[in-house]
């Protein structure tokens, strides 16, 4: 049997709330301080703790981060999922399994090793004995895949931020089951890691927390929050850098934290900060979207900038709360009643998730309007090597405010609703400026301000809206192209999707046929994405959806010339990305396509 070289996935087959997230996140911070490309992913359940619980982690030398086919070494820790785990793994896998759950593993076709994790646990410390038997698995896969101790130690001590005792405690868990795999398994490992050359600065990081540290260098100065899984770590993180990152030598507060009564009063502070000048925030997930409809529709009637944060997870109704989608694009785009469309941003990396925090700010005060951030699950709570962020390096861009007299004086005619330079963006002023009036209406208005119900003031003004969006498509973040000459089909997709691109695109190349990628990263779309479909005969636009509503949005936004080009991919389970999946659907609808 041949040994495959940084190249496996592990699953962990738990229970929420026995402690094995710092197992699981000390073999995924081990294996990456040995330079190993490598992801994890936590699927958990929608409840505190006591249900079934999984963690996969891939290592990958060609950076692949989806869940992978299939899995080559599965734990055993959950008697509730015991057999179906065991069934679902493939003939030649390894099978690591706590000898303490007193249930048979009949599996003469996969390698089979076992331990009393538990009672091996109650020798260290009766009282946290369910937490360290976790740590008797990190002790047998480092046995079998060659993990450098050293490494795992700097993984242990970054997880218990170096706590001696904590360290001390589960290091010799884990050198134990090291030492019990050593003298108790007598076949060969088919898999191994082996060092690679760390890239200087990288370190991993969640995009939630990214997303929170780029609102923070983005000057938030308000921040609502209603609590909502997948989101809610957003709020938590800004929380816990701001002392950090902002504070002052007199100790005084530069953003306010209020965690409102429900999700409609979150959003209307978030105007009510735009309104009074300042950088409003919040963090959600689609049914607080939904609740959150109203003060959307009065923000973009009435012009007033904000930022919300959508981590989607999986609807509709309550759903799956804890699993992901990219089922709100649709909602974003076009949220409250009415004629309504939204500045979407869609990262597609942590480093991205930084980067639109930052920038979703300026958008929203250049074209008065709520930004959407579009983030999901996968993306914003699982950990992702990050290479670094790119922070602001121009002054912040506050758009159209007239702050003085002379200021005022200069614009012709001001009206608080007057497009007097033809962009579709009227100049506002702030309370406290002394600049009067300050006019904010969110019933039908002239382009003073003063409320109308004339026909073709409303339509006038409506109109101008439309523009104002339209025109913002140029400024906003332009696709990710990646395309070589001769390429016989292009992929258009969003957001996390692209952590598994590079593998479907691979399944799909396997058969011959060249692979172009366009990554959208906001809307409305860039003009780049029509340019780029019309250097294609043929389209697919993949997504993490039933309904494919970039495919719908492409259709709205393109040109009926080139509508027939495109075909939709759109697959959704609940479960992140799987490139086989994807790239058998490619090859379908391809194949469809030329019947």
């Amino acid at each position: 049997m041949g040994v495959t070289v940084n190249d496996f996935v592990i699953n962990v087959a738990t229970a929420n709330g026995t402690g094995s997230q710092s197992s699981n996140l000390i073999l995924l911070n081990a294996l990456f301080e040995m330079g190993v490309p490598v992801s994890g992913k936590n699927l958990f359940p929608s409840n505190i703790s006591g249900l079934p619980t999984w963690y996969i982690i891939r290592a990958s030398d060609q950076g692949y981060q989806a869940p992978g086919d299939k899995t080559d070494i599965q734990i055993l820790m959950n008697p509730d999922t015991w057999f179906k785990d065991i069934e679902k793994t493939e003939s030649g896998s390894i099978i690591i399994y706590n000898q303490n759950v007193k249930l048979p593993v009949d599996r003469d076709d996969c390698l089979v090793f076992g331990l009393p994790m538990t009672k091996l646990a109650r020798g260290i410390n009766a009282k946290m004995a369910k937490m360290i038997a976790n740590m008797y698995y990190v002790g047998v896969i480092q046995h079998l895949i060659k993990i450098d101790q050293d490494a795992l130690e700097r993984a242990v001590n970054r997880q218990f931020k170096g706590k001696a005792s904590a360290v001390e405690v589960n290091l010799k868990a884990i050198e134990e089951g090291r030492l019990m795999a050593m003298e108790g398994i007598t076949w060969d490992c088919p898999h191994v890691v082996e060092a690679r050359e760390k890239k200087e600065g990288t370190f991993l990081i969640d995009g939630n927390e990214a997303a929170a540290l780029g609102s923070i260098y983005g000057g938030v100065t308000m921040l609502s929050w209603y609590p909502i899984t997948p989101s809610s770590s957003i709020a938590e993180g800004i929380i816990q850098w701001l002392p950090e990152l902002r504070d002052t030598e007199e100790g005084d507060s530069t953003c306010a934290v209020v965690q409102a009564e429900d999700e409609l009063a979150a959003a209307g502070m978030v105007l009510g900060a735009g309104w009074a000048g300042g950088r409003g925030m919040t963090c959600t997930s689609g049914p607080g979207i939904s609740l959150m409809s109203e003060f959307i529709g009065l923000a973009y009637f009435a012009e007033v900038p904000g930022v919300i944060w959508d981590v989607n997870r999986v609807g509709p109704s309550t759903g799956l709360p804890t699993r992901t989608q990219q089922g709100d694009l649709n909602m974003l785009r076009e949220a409250s009643h009415g004629d309504t469309e939204h500045i979407v941003l869609i990262p597609g990396t942590v480093e991205e998730c930084f980067e639109f925090g930052w920038k979703a700010f300026d958008y929203s005060d250049r074209f008065q309007t709520l930004v959407f951030g579009f983030s999901d699950l996968d993306l914003g709570m699982n950990n992702w090597v990050c290479s670094g962020f790119e922070y602001p390096d121009t002054p912040i861009d506050r758009g159209k405010i007239l702050r003085t007299e002379e200021q005022m004086a200069a614009v012709e005619n001001y009206g608080r609703y007057r497009d007097v330079d033809g962009d579709g963006i009227p100049y506002r002023t702030l309370p406290g400026s002394g600049l009067d009036p300050i006019l904010y209406r969110g019933t039908g208005h002239d382009e003073d301000g003063v409320y109308s119900e004339d026909p073709e003031v409303y339509r006038k003004l409506m109109m101008r809206l439309k523009k104002k969006i339209f025109n913002a498509r140029q400024h906003l973040p332009e696709p990710i192209i990646r395309e070589e000459p001769q390429k016989d089909v292009g992929i258009i997709y969003m957001g996390s999707m692209e952590n598994t691109i590079q593998e479907i695109d691979d399944m799909v190349e396997s058969t011959g046929l060249k692979v172009s990628q366009c990554r959208v990263r906001a809307i409305p779309l860039h003009p780049d994405v029509e340019s780029f479909i019309e250097r294609h005969d043929r389209i697919i636009v993949l997504e993490i959806n039933r309904d494919g509503q970039l495919y719908g949005v492409l259709r709205k936004e393109l040109p009926i010339d080139l509508v027939p080009k495109i075909h939709s991919v759109a697959y959704s389970d609940g479960m992140p990305p799987r490139a086989r999946i994807y790239a058998d659907l490619i090859l379908e609808t391809l194949e469809e396509a030329t019947q």
